[in-house]
C-alpha cells in the first residue's frame, strides 16, 4: 500500500464477501467511485475514488485552487483478508495525486503545502468511512483484538 493517512481493523464475524457487500455500499454512500477490485493470493484489495477529474484539473490551474477541497480527489485503498471467523481490514485513504507522485515531477504534481491539506482532508474522509462502517459492523481497532 501507498502512503497516506490508514487504519486497520478487525470486523468480528464477517466473511469477506459479506464484508465488501457492505463495505462497497458505505463508499457509494459516501460517493465513491469503483475503481478495481481483485485478489492477490489471500488479499481482497479494492481501490475507490472520491472527487471528479474534472474539478481536479480545474483546481490545478487557478490560483489557490489546490488549497479547496471541492476540487480534490482522494483513494481508498483496502486490504481485505479473512482469518478464522473474522475480517481483517488495512484501510488507507490517499491524495489522488498521490497516486501519480513519482521524484522526476514531484513539484508539478503536489507541492508541500497542497499534500499537508490534502493530508487533512484524508484525515476527513477516513474518518467518515470509518465510523459508517462502525455503524454497521462489530469492529475493533487492530491493536485491541
Amino acid at each position: 500500500m501507498r502512503q497516506g493517512i490508514w487504519d486497520e481493523f478487525v470486523v468480528k464475524d464477517q466473511t469477506v464477501d459479506s464484508f465488501m457487500e457492505i463495505y462497497e455500499k458505505v463508499l457509494e454512500d459516501k460517493e465513491f467511485k469503483f475503481k478495481e477490485k481483485k485478489w492477490d493470493k489471500e488479499i481482497m484489495r479494492h481501490i475507490a475514488i472520491w472527487g471528479e477529474g474534472k474539478k481536479a484539473f480545474k483546481r490545478s490551474i487557478i490560483p489557490g485552487g489546490a488549497l479547496t477541497k471541492k476540487g480534490n480527489r482522494y483513494a481508498a485503498e483496502a486490504e481485505v483478508i479473512q482469518k478464522e471467523k473474522n475480517v481483517y481490514l488495512k484501510i488507507l485513504m490517499v491524495p489522488y495525486m498521490s497516486l501519480h507522485d513519482r521524484p522526476d515531477i514531484y513539484l508539478l504534481t503536489q507541492g508541500p503545502m497542497e499534500r499537508h491539506i490534502d493530508d487533512e482532508n484524508c484525515k476527513e474522509k477516513l474518518f467518515e468511512v470509518v465510523m459508517a462502517l462502525k455503524e454497521k459492523l462489530e469492529m475493533v481497532p487492530k491493536s485491541e483484538s
